[in-house]
């Protein structure tokens, strides 16, 4: 198997060095190559892969590649997932903000060009509820969603129902992630909610529509 990954910062850099390392593991089951990785732009004083490219082109039409990871997370994911799915390559991608946006039209190209396209990073995590929801909505009445999404605000949470802390007090002790926003009005959990449901309930929902409350108050 071929891959390319579409971006090369802390998560992607990250996703990179655990598949060299784990290279005796996974080689193991799997023939797998890392052909490409794709950045904005190479600068003289980051040290990277011989692999890297930054030219979408050059994966794009690669016919030997199978599977693009995008961990770009920005505006140009939608573009590239879109292009790799009708170029009838696997993608898996953590975007919440593109599967949020445009979960229906990527599901029905990747149906139609009879490929996967996998997105469990962009809710949840390594917690698998994307494909244990994908493979269950089938035969089973969903009712209800009920989660908390995000770390951080499970550690304010914890920390104010264990300890009987104020919010400004539990703020000041969690242990918080110091690399993502802070989501305390929500934005970035309705998404993650709006996908389940899409999921769940087999429909369109519009992001809009879902009501928030910050937790500040």
């Amino acid at each position: 198997m071929n891959l390319a990954i579409l971006g090369f910062e802390s998560l992607g850099r990250k996703l990179y060095e655990i598949l060299i390392a784990k290279k005796s593991e996974i080689y193991r089951n799997y023939d797998l190559n890392i052909k490409y990785i794709l950045v904005d732009e190479i600068l003289d004083n980051l040290v990277l892969p011989n692999n890297v490219t930054t030219d979408y082109k050059n994966i794009i039409n690669d016919n030997n590649i199978d599977l693009i990871i995008d961990v770009l997370n920005n505006d140009k994911s939608f573009e590239y997932i879109k292009e790799a799915l009708y170029s009838s390559k696997h993608v898996i991608t953590t975007n919440t903000d593109v599967i949020s946006k445009h979960y229906v039209e990527l599901q029905a190209i990747a149906i139609d060009m009879n490929v996967k396209l996998l997105f469990d990073g962009a809710v949840g995590g390594g917690t698998n509820v994307v494909s244990n929801l994908l493979t269950s909505q089938s035969y089973n009445e969903i009712t209800k969603i009920e989660a908390i999404f995000d770390d951080d605000i499970n550690n304010l949470l914890t920390l104010m129902s264990k300890y009987n802390l104020s919010f400004q007090q539990a703020k000041e002790n969690a242990s918080l992630d110091i690399n993502k926003p802070l989501d305390l009005d929500g934005k970035i959990q309705a998404k993650k909610l709006q996908i389940l449901s899409m999921i769940a309930y087999n429909t369109t929902i519009n992001y809009d529509d879902i009501y928030r409350y910050s937790i500040e108050n």
